[in-house]
């Protein structure tokens, strides 16, 4: 089985927070750019409502897979559906 290796980029609030309202707790452009940089080519991997809490205009994140992991089998703006089986 061959092995690779995994970042993950997490930004929170102190109070552990990761969203406010349907958008991020704050605007920090230049943390934004960090995060398009660091994860082009790659896939990214996000909970239902972070995808939708993402501006029509920027979906799908343009250069990276757009992982979109949720329950629920109507999920807006995502075109190639495929049902995992539970584990």
């Amino acid at each position: 089985m061959a092995t690779g290796s995994m970042a993950m980029i997490v930004a929170a609030t102190s109070q552990n927070g990761i969203g406010c309202k349907g958008g991020l707790p704050w605007r920090l452009p230049r943390e934004m750019r960090y995060f398009a940089d660091a994860t082009a080519g790659s896939a990214v991997v996000m909970g239902r409502k972070t995808w939708e809490g993402i501006p029509l205009k920027f979906r799908p994140l343009k250069g990276r897979v757009n992982v979109v992991v949720s329950r629920s089998s109507t999920v807006d703006g995502v075109c190639d559906r495929r049902r995992a089986r539970p584990v």
